[in-house]
């Protein structure tokens, strides 16, 4: 990617990494699967200086971490992987590794090849770089992001780039070979004059359904997913692997509206039996964030479930309610809470407006309310909406609602269904949960407030 933010990584130890000793910087991930491990790969920098190793972790469950050397990947000044690294990802191909990144110079970006025969040990390639953007399908600065997958069929290797066409429009690059080492460039799989960038391109099947997941900050669409001036990770739906690929009814996957940025660089990941969708947070610390299930309607749409592995990091009960009713107010449930998990369920009907507010210890609040005459889930912080999210058949049925807050995050989930993924101001958080309505009586069953495994 090419946003240098630079924010210093929280500590971890569940579905986030823990440096030590020193805190580094922490931006894109990718993740390959190795027997029952899992081996995380992640953008670092040293205090001081912009994306000059790649990090890395190693899980079996994807909750647990165990972090590992990182690779030192700039180079010496004047080689053309001396400026920050950019992102990548790592395959296997005849009992070897290999490991496709990006770096950026003033005069663009290019990629360039490591290999290694033990994940651990990696050498680059002596032919570095690998591959430029070139005419006449692509133009301007932008060659990073690679993605590889290889037809099975026919044992080519295609490769997917975020990159400019020849107009200098936001698109996904389509190259292939056979040996991964020379790369035959074909036109763009998928260009728009309306998104900003198309960053960490990857296609991906459901069903015999083609999906393409990517990223982008701001896009330049009006309307997206009911969420105006979205950021994050959206989806085209294509005819196959390799297009063409169109959007969908409602875009936007994993991310926010009213210009906010808080999740990015969403990537998909087979766990059993279910496809998952990992990415990072944006705002604060920067985390991998929780991973999620990626669930498909039948007309193929798509949208983020929650994952039940996700209930290992409950350590125990805090407080359990069979029934409550709130009335315009609010009504108490936990003070001082760390880490946890509120479970509940609301009733149709009664208070057109109903959810949870978060007090902080320093002023600071923030929350969700269900409302029910416009089928929207307004997010609030300090009084304020600061994202609205339209949530299917809302007061047409019983509400769902989990949120998980741990460290500074906390997310949100109605039905079972992800919506928002935001940064708690206060670190370490003190203060009080609430439940709320207004307008009239909410009627709530099933409350439960679950500790979390501490971070350490």
């Amino acid at each position: 990617m090419r946003f240098w933010i630079l924010i210093l990584l929280a500590s971890a130890g569940c579905a986030q990494i823990y440096l030590t000793p020193a805190p580094k910087l922490m931006w894109d991930t990718w993740v390959f699967r190795k027997g029952d491990e899992f081996h995380m790969f992640y953008l670092q920098n040293d205090p001081g200086k912009i994306w000059d190793s790649i990090g890395r972790a190693v899980s079996k469950d994807l909750i647990h971490w165990k972090t590992l050397p990182a690779i030192e990947t700039q180079g010496a000044a004047g080689t053309w992987d001396s400026g920050p690294t950019l992102t990548g990802i790592t395959i296997e191909s005849a009992g070897r590794y290999l490991m496709f990144y990006a770096a950026e110079l003033k005069n663009g970006q290019s990629i360039g090849l490591m290999e290694s025969p033990d994940l651990v040990n990696w050498k680059k390639y002596d032919r570095n770089p690998l591959m430029v953007s070139r005419p006449p399908y692509y133009g301007g600065r932008d060659w990073r992001d690679m993605f590889v997958r290889r037809d099975a069929k026919t044992g080519v290797w295609h490769a997917y780039i975020c990159a400019r066409n020849a107009k200098n429009d936001a698109a996904v690059a389509h190259l292939t070979s056979t040996n991964l080492l020379d790369w035959t460039y074909l036109p763009p799989l998928f260009s728009d004059p309306s998104l900003n960038d198309m960053e960490v391109p990857e296609p991906f099947e459901i069903g015999r359904r083609h999906y393409l997941v990517f990223s982008s900050v701001r896009s330049r669409m009006k309307e997206t997913s009911g969420r105006k001036d979205a950021s994050g990770t959206f989806y085209l739906v294509g005819d196959s692997a390799d297009g063409p690929y169109r959007f969908p009814a409602e875009p936007l996957l994993l991310g926010s509206g009213r210009g906010r940025f808080d999740d990015y660089v969403g990537r998909t990941l087979r766990y059993g039996r279910e496809l998952l969708l990992y990415s990072q947070t944006v705002g604060g610390p920067v985390m991998w964030a929780t991973p999620k299930v990626i669930r498909q309607n039948k007309d193929g749409s798509l949208w983020l479930g929650y994952w039940k592995d996700l209930d290992k990091l409950k350590a125990r009960p805090l407080s359990q309610v069979a029934r409550a009713s709130v009335k315009d107010g609010s009504l108490l449930l936990q003070k001082d809470a760390g880490d946890f998990m509120l479970e509940c369920e609301i009733a149709r009907g009664g208070a057109p407006k109903a959810g949870f507010v978060w007090r902080e210890a320093n002023s600071k609040s923030s929350g969700m309310l269900l409302d029910r005459a416009s089928g929207v889930a307004e997010v609030l912080e300090n009084g304020k909406v600061i994202d609205d999210i339209l949530v299917p058949g809302l007061g047409k049925r019983n509400q769902r609602i989990r949120v998980l807050v741990r460290a500074h995050r906390a997310e949100l989930y109605v039905n079972d269904r992800w919506l928002f993924n935001w940064r708690m101001r206060s670190m370490p958080r003190s203060g009080a949960l609430s439940l709320t309505a207004s307008g009239g009586e909410a009627r709530v069953s099933g409350l439960k407030i679950s500790e979390l495994e501490p971070f350490p």
